[in-house]
């Protein structure tokens, strides 16, 4: 059984390593873009406008969906507990 099991981690592995983002790319390729380039590039992931036109703050979230994307998000736990501090 075990044996099984790790031929298809094996198996996995590949696709799972062709579907990464090289997300310090991404991030170094995000403070080479112009503003407008930023812009596009949210519509890419968000598909919808960028909500202003600020760099910094495009870089920032732009940046934070890069690796979100590419290492997974916030548990689920730890965004009630984030949501109940809010409030």
């Amino acid at each position: 059984m075990t044996k099984s099991s790790r031929k298809s981690d094996t198996k996995a592995a590949p696709a799972r390593q062709a579907k990464r983002i090289d997300v310090l790319a991404e991030l170094a390729a995000l403070k080479a873009m112009t503003v407008p380039e930023l812009q596009e590039k949210w519509q890419a992931i968000f598909g919808e406008r960028a909500p202003n036109a600020s760099r910094g703050n495009l870089e920032l979230r732009l940046g934070y969906r890069t690796q979100e994307l590419a290492h997974g998000g916030l548990r689920r736990e730890t965004r009630r507990t984030l949501d109940a501090l809010a409030d």
